[in-house]
């Protein structure tokens, strides 16, 4: 049998509550919010190592903002509809390791225009740079991460695209 019924919303409010209380109890070893076993083995060795040895990096010059054009260019040309997701870097980390707010600015900017040259929908995480539990390590969706996103996708399914 086929059940006739629309599934219901997730409950995305709730979700994300439960996330957060999975990445505190899952990142106990550091004020980052990253997870334990990952600040353990990798990032806290590395750390002393890594204090501003990036602060020379702009990102202006990286090849990726062509192959985002790329993209959508075939994807305008195929007739289909993206949604790109723009995740944060993780700031404390980069703070600490010279790439500041306004250079992480500028890239998520450039890549904010590329995106409205295509009228391409975005689900824009920029701002959550500082956000606990929001990636998982430095660079991955965390916990709260990956409820927002999931809930960016079924919203833009819901609009049809």
């Amino acid at each position: 049998l086929v059940d006739s019924e629309e599934p219901a919303t997730p409950d995305f409010k709730t979700l994300r509550l439960e996330a957060a209380k999975m990445g505190e109890q899952m990142s106990t070893t550091n004020d980052w919010g990253v997870e334990d076993a990952f600040y353990t083995n990798q990032l806290e060795p590395a750390l002393a190592d890594a204090q501003g040895s990036r602060a020379d990096e702009t990102y202006s010059d990286t090849p990726e903002y062509d192959d985002l054009d790329c993209f959508l260019d075939v994807a305008d040309a195929c007739g289909v509809e993206v949604l790109i997701v723009l995740s944060p870097e993780m700031g404390p980390y980069y703070d600490y390791i010279g790439i500041g707010p306004e250079t992480r600015a500028a890239c998520y900017d450039r890549v904010k225009s590329i995106v409205a040259e295509h009228s391409t929908q975005l689900a824009d995480f920029s701002d959550r740079d500082y956000e606990k539990y929001f990636l998982y390590e430095i660079v991955h969706f965390g916990w709260t991460g990956w409820v927002d996103v999931e809930e960016s996708l079924y919203r833009f399914a819901q609009d049809g695209a």
